[in-house]
């Protein structure tokens, strides 16, 4: 049988021997380690990376959702008499408000303020029906901005002929680009009024 190199090695140099031989494959696993975790810190960044990018863009997407004008639209009506008259006045005050967090424009595609004799039986003549426009507009409003938290008073001074139930109606149009009010399309309100 032929001699090895090991065969010729004393018992310290084989001891010498398995120690670096030992050492090799503990440096082996050491870096095969190190690669990996590299590897998946490398992967786990880009995963989180990803997820802070879709984070901050669903933060955009809720804070633009939030963004609306809420308009809310009141009317106030009186009966009024002109001194040395006898004719009969509404006198109609409507309240557009902005309780929203964007400045709303509302359109008047006609003019806003519908006022309908009621018949005694219930029913609207809407032969006698008229649209009015704000007393302080000389020539056709055509829309209105309220700004946030403001409130805008619309004053109307309507000559009736009758005494009876009229139904006083405000409709303005709301800004497509909002979600719609309860109305499609308008933010409106309406009350009866007695005129006696």
């Amino acid at each position: 049988m032929a001699e090895t190199s090991s065969d010729k090695l004393t018992p310290l140099e084989r001891s010498e021997l398995r120690r670096n031989n030992w050492q090799a494959r503990q440096n082996i696993v050491f870096l095969i380690a190190a690669i990996t975790a590299g590897a998946w810190g490398i992967f786990v960044y880009q995963v989180f990376d990803e997820r802070g990018r879709a984070r901050a863009e669903l933060e955009e997407i809720n804070r633009r959702i939030n963004i609306k004008a809420v308009v809310e639209v009141r009317i106030d009506a009186s009966q009024e008499k002109v001194p040395g008259s006898e004719d009969r006045f509404i006198n109609a005050i409507v309240t557009v408000t902005n309780k929203g967090n964007r400045n709303a424009y509302v359109a008047f595609d006609e003019d806003p303020l519908t006022i309908t004799y009621v018949n005694s039986d219930g029913t609207l003549d809407m032969k006698a029906s008229r649209k009015y426009r704000p007393l302080w507009s000389k020539r056709r409003m055509l829309g209105l901005v309220v700004r946030v938290r403001e409130t805008q008073r619309l004053a109307f001074f309507v000559k009736v002929d009758n005494p009876g139930v009229y139904l006083l109606e405000f409709d303005i149009k709301a800004d497509p680009t909002i979600p719609p009010p309860p109305k499609p399309g308008y933010w409106s309100d309406m009350i009866y009024f007695v005129v006696k």
